[in-house]
């Protein structure tokens, strides 16, 4: 319930009290009090207090899902880059590995053509 519409219901159940005219309760001072309480709970500096840590407590959130989505990203870029070093490595021992395939069947073709390496 807002502090409105509890002014607003305080303010019927009185007219109501008046309407049956019972004065055991000094209305006019009762009213003149939440008038005065109206005052300050709505336009007080409370308010403004509340509407200042709300701005705070905003900015401090922007501030930390700024720092997490940089975090996220640096986070990304390094997985990128370390599987881009892997393929490379990857690359460099596969070709060394073909060079000395090419090497074996070279050597292979150069003992046919001498005869085999053997007497049998």
């Amino acid at each position: 319930m807002t502090q409105r519409s509890l002014l607003d219901e305080l303010r019927e159940a009185l007219q109501g009290v008046k309407k049956q005219k019972i004065s055991t309760v000094e209305i006019a001072r009762l009213e003149r009090f939440l008038d005065a309480w109206e005052a300050a709970a709505l336009d007080g500096p409370d308010q403004a207090a509340v509407e200042h840590e709300r701005a705070v407590a905003l900015e401090q959130m922007k501030l930390h899902w700024s720092f997490r989505e940089q975090s996220e990203a640096q986070m990304f870029t390094s997985v990128i880059e370390a599987g881009q070093s892997a393929l490379k490595a990857s690359t460099i021992i596969n070709g060394g590995a073909a060079a000395a395939i090419l090497a074996f069947i070279g050597g292979l073709l150069k003992v046919n053509e001498t005869g085999p390496a053997m007497a049998s």
